[in-house]
């Protein structure tokens, strides 16, 4: 873990602790979507199990984790069979939507996915990509992308922060900086970006 040089990080105001009581409290309010999901789920484990853990977190009857859990699933469009195998028997595109249900499960204000196509075809990341928007609508929660597919940028987010080295060089909302990037590195990046021409 990277440790801070200066500043301070602060999660809707309160400041980041790593004490086991502050990050079940964490837990409660932000969830992750890691760019590579199958390596989030522990081999070892049928995703039933994995699932399960959600209930001890937020201490609830288990019956009632899996009975929200069931209504997850039908909207993600996985079939309630995918409980019972491990994450090395199921697909890419499944392990992504696995590793959303469970951060579902815990019912956040803020979903970070992390480079959420990464790896899928193209197809499946229309798919995903929909499938975010809708959830983040529907659950109205705060939806946080990193990416670096500007197209994936373009389609999915309102507002945006361009990063170099580690330091922000330009944020506004997304139509305004596609348009007019007022940054260099942000004009860089979008001449970069392939596009079509049609004669």
């Amino acid at each position: 873990m990277q440790k801070l040089d200066q500043g301070d990080v602060c999660i809707l105001g309160m400041p980041l602790s790593h004490s086991r009581a502050a990050l079940k409290k964490r837990a409660r309010v932000l969830q992750p979507i890691f760019q590579d999901p199958a390596a989030s789920l522990s081999p070892r484990s049928r995703i039933r199990t994995l699932m399960g853990e959600v209930a001890t977190v937020l201490n609830e009857p288990l019956a009632v984790t899996y009975e929200r859990l069931g209504v997850i699933l039908n909207r993600l469009g996985l079939p309630k069979g995918i409980l019972d195998k491990y994450p090395h028997e199921i697909s890419g595109g499944q392990a992504r939507r696995v590793a959303i249900a469970r951060a579902l499960l815990m019912k956040p204000s803020i979903l970070i996915a992390d480079e959420p196509t990464a790896g899928l075809d193209v197809s499946v990341q229309g798919d995903l990509l929909n499938l975010l928007q809708d959830i983040r609508q529907l659950e109205n929660m705060t939806l946080v992308v990193i990416s670096h597919n500007l197209a994936v940028v373009r389609l999915i987010a309102e507002n945006a922060v361009v990063m170099r080295a580690g330091k922000a060089v330009e944020s506004g909302d997304v139509a305004s900086m596609f348009q007019s990037p007022r940054d260099a590195y942000t004009r860089e990046l979008l001449s970069a970006w392939p596009r079509l021409r049609v004669e």
